[in-house]
């Protein structure tokens, strides 16, 4: 219900994207085939991450492309949901729906404007029945647009725990039952969230190989490359890393962390972060940071440490525990 940018999205990033190469693959066929796809997996598994990989991937590909991110929205605002579909409309480019949602909704706010809570500045009474009404026009507009479209919708918890749950999923479900040319992947935590009629994809833990690869990235591989272009590491044909490969060749006398000596090391490092990319990358942090005071056994240590004194459930991500 908008479009706007990820946190993670455009081209900023400068870490190789790994070991989902199979999922993506999977979730492209979907796509292919017009279907709606719930992408879902426990906190901080890397569904942000995969998503706007595979935004951009369809994008690079030359299908017109809506991706939006509700992690930092206001989910009460009427001005805020008026923004969202303003920008359907004109990222989709329909123009002549733009024309007509904006003349029904001429005071940019989807609020009546007249029922008490309107003239407080408060939740519109009458919200729902203008979420409706702005529903219906966008999904005619889409449906008689010529074009294929692919809407990436990221962090929709914050939405399916608000009152505009409902209203959400009428609007995947009208899209998804009315507009053969457009396709929707979102992206909630809980596989709840993901209704029965919709493709379901899991994004599990990591591989360790493919923990080590990034932590191999941001411990050896960026530190090199400082004040570079790190464009290299966006694109798989230009990687030193493959899929399923081991991870002995990441090992070299030259490197800083990654040597034979620290190889045991290293690969229990990647252990202990339980396959989830954001683990591997606070590790790679936690022994580079103040030039490398740590040590890759006393990282070990410490880890082993924190884990030990954890007696309740966190969210820590080298507790093993990432949350639900």
């Amino acid at each position: 219900m908008g479009t706007g940018t990820s946190k993670f999205s455009g081209d900023t990033l400068d870490i190789k994207f790994v070991g989902r190469d199979d999922e993506l693959k999977s979730v492209e066929l979907l796509l292919n085939q017009q279907k709606t796809v719930g992408i879902h997996g426990m906190k901080r598994i890397g569904k942000s991450r995969f998503l706007t990989e595979l935004y951009r991937s369809e994008r690079d590909s030359g299908t017109l492309c809506i991706f939006k991110d509700f992690e930092m929205d206001n989910t009460l605002s009427p001005c805020q949901l008026y923004k969202w579909f303003r920008d359907m409309f004109t990222l989709s480019g329909c123009h002549e729906g733009l024309a007509d949602f904006i003349s029904k909704f001429s005071g940019e706010r989807i609020a009546c404007g007249a029922c008490t809570n309107c003239l407080q500045g408060k939740l519109c009474l009458h919200r729902r029945e203008y979420i409706n009404q702005a529903i219906n026009c966008l999904t005619e507009n889409l449906h008689s647009c010529n074009k294929k479209i692919i809407m990436f919708f990221d962090n929709i918890d914050k939405l399916i725990e608000s009152d505009l749950k409902e209203s959400f999923s009428r609007l995947i479900d009208d899209i998804s039952k009315n507009c053969s040319n457009v396709s929707i992947v979102f992206c909630p935590c809980d596989i709840i969230s993901v209704p029965k009629s919709f493709e379901r994809i899991c994004l599990g833990p990591l591989e360790k190989v493919d923990i080590l690869q990034i932590i191999h990235l941001m411990t050896e591989t960026l530190n090199e490359s400082v004040g570079e272009s790190t464009q290299g590491w966006e694109h798989k044909e230009d990687s030193c890393y493959s899929e399923h490969e081991t991870s002995a060749h990441l090992f070299e006398k030259e490197n800083e962390y990654f040597t034979p000596g620290n190889r045991e090391c290293m690969e229990e490092i990647a252990s202990l972060c339980s396959g989830h990319p954001a683990a591997a990358i606070l590790a790679s942090s936690l022994l580079t940071e103040d030039c490398g005071l740590l040590t890759p056994a006393e990282l070990i240590e410490m880890i082993k440490t924190i884990r030990s004194k954890v007696h309740h459930p966190g969210d820590s991500l080298l507790t093993g525990n990432t949350g639900k």
